[in-house]
């Protein structure tokens, strides 16, 4: 059904319509790719797509994920310092950040597919490597080169998954994403409680990193993003994207049909992130994202620390002011994880998938600023109150909680980003937000093996602040992007 008068966008909400591209009725059979997918409608192009991609989310939520649960064995096995070991992880989410930085600029320029086959192959091979590497600094470059893979897939899976359809489903993919991604966290805990302790760290990494190698043998038989092809001006390649999804979907485009073309659109330019429609909201994005990714990172790192101090009710660490640092306790701890303490963590892990389906509902029902408000708000609640629970042996009651706070924030996040930017910035605007959030997560897994040296509850403290930031800001958001239509460029 062609967009009535009324449900074109304005300033009133979402982000204002660019100057190159509106969504209007043309007298001609030349027609709006937006239009077009409104004849198109939904079915089985979309739905193959968004398995593609989901396929390709669980290959890089799996490695991230299982990044932290490694810190314990690796740092057992090569002896490594606290110092090394913040190292270690940091680099990992900083490069994770860079990648969605400079690949999403890239997926603009050059395309969605591109980026995505790329990035997964080398995802397969340092995934691979990693599971070899014979000490500590080959391990160190092959995981961070992997967690730079990870950022640019993510980045340009959420972007396409949106870009495939009509602005009324825009929201599906992005949210399937995160149920994928956070889905695969429960299996990586579930792989850990298997294969961990029975086959070694090494085992586990070759499990995490096998539905890369499979994600990557569908990918290179997705099409390019018709979006991203209109904006490129290969509006004849788009038209060939979108018979084959006319063909998939049993349905027929009008004889005659043809898309718009759009000429000399300038496409990753990070400065168009920083002009006056978008400075704003840029801003706060950046700031809700940051906060809460923070926490979702430093809570991946904390929770093994934490789980396994209330196993044993004994600091994690042994501190050892010599020159080798501080030196891990293995005085009374027979394996670096218990099996209680990784089915506990399992446990956490199925909460954060519960809260991304809390998450898709809140952002259907209520709409993007009201859902941001409810949540940040009950985060911050519910952070204050840690305080009472947490001195060294958290229940695993509190961290479920907190990590399905997180995870319903994340993919509301992750809504409203996609639907911001128009077409010609949308990865890039993705990229450059995801690089400052995945930068304040390095500062707070950084944080974490500081502070838990100290008191446990100076974490809980860190993540308090982090939601404060989050609820001032989500307060100061008034851009409903509910309604926004995705425009062509």
């Amino acid at each position: 059904m062609p967009l009535e008068a009324e449900d074109i966008p304005n300033t009133e909400y979402g982000a204002p319509l660019p100057n190159y591209g509106t969504v209007t009725k043309l007298p001609s059979k030349e027609r709006s790719l937006e239009e077009i997918y409104e004849e198109l409608g939904f079915g089985w192009a979309q739905c193959l797509i968004w398995a593609v991609l989901m396929l390709a989310a669980v290959a890089d939520f799996s490695q991230m994920f299982v990044h932290a649960i490694l810190i314990p064995s690796i740092r057992q096995e090569w002896e490594l310092s606290l110092p090394f070991t913040v190292i270690l992880v940091s680099s990992v989410y900083f490069c994770y950040g860079l990648g969605g930085l400079v690949c999403g600029m890239l997926s603009d320029k050059f395309g969605r597919c591109k980026v995505l086959m790329v990035s997964t192959g080398l995802l397969t091979v340092t995934g691979t490597l990693s599971a070899i590497a014979v000490n500590k600094w080959q391990f160190l470059g092959f995981q961070a080169t992997g967690g730079f893979c990870i950022g640019a897939s993510m980045t340009t899976a959420v972007v396409y998954s949106a870009e495939i359809t009509s602005s009324a489903y825009k929201e599906i993919g992005p949210c399937l994403i995160s149920v994928m991604g956070s889905f695969s966290t429960v299996m990586v805990g579930i792989s850990t409680f298997l294969v961990l302790n029975a086959f070694g760290w090494r085992a586990l990494v070759m499990v995490s990193t096998s539905p890369a190698p499979v994600a990557l043998i569908f990918l290179c038989m997705l099409p390019e993003s018709p979006r991203y092809l209109v904006a490129s001006g290969s509006t004849e390649e788009a038209s060939k994207t979108i018979q084959k999804f006319f063909k998939w979907n049993r349905t027929t485009l009008p004889e005659g049909t043809t898309i718009k073309t759009y000429k000399n659109v300038e496409r990753g330019n990070m400065g168009d992130l920083v002009k006056p429609e978008y400075l704003r909201e840029t801003i706060l994005l950046s700031l809700m994202n940051c906060g809460n990714v923070l926490i979702a990172f430093s809570l991946i790192v904390f929770l093994p620390l934490a789980l396994q101090m209330n196993y044993y009710n004994t600091d994690y660490y042994d501190t050892d002011y010599a020159d080798n640092g501080i030196v891990f306790n293995t005085s009374s701890v027979d394996q670096v994880l218990t099996q209680g303490a990784i089915r506990d963590l399992t446990i956490v892990t199925l909460s954060g998938f519960l809260g991304v389906l809390a998450g898709i509902t809140l952002v259907k029902t209520a709409g993007r600023v009201r859902a941001i408000r409810v949540i940040a708000g009950a985060s911050t609640l519910f952070g204050a109150s840690l305080f009472i629970f947490v001195n060294g042996a958290a229940t695993i009651a509190n961290f479920c909680l907190l990590q399905f706070l997180v995870m319903c924030l994340n993919v509301i996040m992750n809504v409203i980003i996609t639907e911001f930017y128009p077409t010609a910035i949308r990865s890039t605007g993705s990229g450059f937000l995801g690089f400052w959030a995945k930068f304040s997560g390095v500062i707070g897994t950084g944080l974490v093996y500081v502070l838990v040296e100290v008191d446990p509850e100076l974490v809980v403290a860190m993540f308090l602040v982090a939601n404060v930031v989050v609820l001032v800001c989500s307060w100061v958001w008034n851009t409903e992007t509910r309604h926004t239509v995705l425009h062509d460029v």
